[in-house]
């Protein structure tokens, strides 16, 4: 059991993960402060047996979200509009904010922790008022949440910002304004607006962006990705062309040619693509490009979307209309005749080739279906809903 000493209105409480309990008491207004100078809180840490741990002044307009298991106390700015600031006020820039996070070590220093970011949340930072703003801490992601009237994102020391509601793809606009952030033991985080209820789930995100500009000024919409094949190190991607990059290091290099088309790793280990009238192969350590004409009026009038090399000397295209081959021995190309009684698939995409020893064939994905190809006997079944 423990007793407050002077009269004082409790303000907040907390439980650490070492299971002590945060008490922050505000003087009783007999006892608060005259002059016009700020008013101090005190922060009293307790053990569970109800003795003190530690005590301390703390700025009113500080209020504990969270204690790690070092005993380091994270508090958060709140003030409502028209009153007397016992901390500075938040300072926003273009890349950071702070006076709005604060850390307090265990010998008692309080130091503000700045919150930085690539890209500015807030959508008027010029004009915004940090007024009844809100932080709440989410330990089961290592996450700082900010919520304001229009504004939510949670920020990570290490990361930056993770997740802005704004940039989302969510109407945020939709919602009136935001009023409470809670979250759950799974995780889940709650979001109060004048709406109605929100709920959001937390996960990591396993993927990394290439070739992605946070700058919409800088945007290219023609890295739309056809065709990928992976040599060692380095991945060779076809977009507006074909690029090379690095795995490791993050290196880009290019070859200058136009289109978009799909690429494989030949037996020979270089790299194959096509053009409407070629076939090219290319030295990923040289970039020099070797060009073997088709010579096919249906590879120069029919778009190529799927490239196969056989155990032999043939490459098979997939177009909007059908097969064809190119044999390398030859230098020729060839137009498929072996869609036996799959008369259809002559006039439909083929997206790829899928070889399946199990199968003894190559699964053929086209737009009429699925389809198994044996190289000598042809289209020999169809699957299709």
């Amino acid at each position: 059991m423990y007793q407050h000493s002077a009269p004082a209105e409790l303000k907040n409480f907390f439980i650490t993960p070492t299971r002590t309990l945060l008490l922050v008491f505000s003087p009783a207004s007999s006892a608060r402060q005259t002059g016009g100078k700020p008013e101090q809180n005190e922060l009293i840490e307790l053990w569970p047996t109800g003795t003190v741990r530690r005590r301390q002044q703390i700025p009113t307009h500080l209020h504990p979200i969270w204690v790690d298991p070092q005993g380091t106390i994270y508090l958060a700015q709140f003030r409502n509009i028209n009153e007397t600031q016992s901390v500075p006020q938040p300072h926003l820039t273009e890349k950071r904010l702070e006076n709005v996070l604060y850390r307090l070590d265990s010998d008692g220093v309080l130091t503000d922790v700045p919150l930085w970011f690539e890209k500015n949340p807030f959508h008027d930072p010029t004009h915004y008022h940090f007024i009844s703003n809100q932080m709440v801490y989410d330990p089961k992601h290592g996450l700082f949440w900010f919520l304001g009237k229009t504004e939510l994102f949670a920020w990570h020391p290490q990361h930056g910002i993770v997740f802005n509601l704004a940039a989302s793809g969510f109407p945020a606009s939709s919602l009136s304004a935001l009023y409470q952030l809670f979250i759950d033991h799974t995780g889940a985080i709650w979001l109060g607006t004048q709406n109605g209820f929100l709920l959001l789930t937390v996960e990591r995100n396993h993927f990394q962006r290439y070739f992605y500009s946070l700058d919409e000024d800088k945007v290219q919409p023609k890295f739309s990705t056809r065709g990928m094949a992976k040599m060692g190190n380095w991945l060779w991607i076809n977009v507006d062309g074909g690029r090379m990059m690095n795995l490791q290091t993050g290196q880009i290099r290019t070859v200058e040619f136009e289109g978009y088309a799909p690429v494989i790793q030949g037996h020979d280990h270089r790299i194959w693509t096509i053009l409407p009238d070629s076939l090219l192969q290319i030295d990923p350590s040289t970039r020099a490009i070797r060009t073997f004409p088709l010579n096919s009026s249906q590879a120069s009038t029919s778009y190529c979307w799927s490239l196969w090399q056989d155990q032999g000397h043939n490459f098979w295209m997939g177009f909007d209309e059908g097969l064809a081959y190119f044999n390398l021995k030859q230098k020729r190309t060839y137009s498929f005749t072996g869609y036996n009684q799959y008369r259809e698939l002559a006039k439909n995409r083929v997206n790829g080739f899928f070889p399946d020893a199990s199968a003894n064939g190559i699964w053929v994905a086209a737009s009429s279906g699925l389809y198994l190809l044996d190289t000598l006997r042809g289209i020999t079944a169809r699957f299709s809903s």
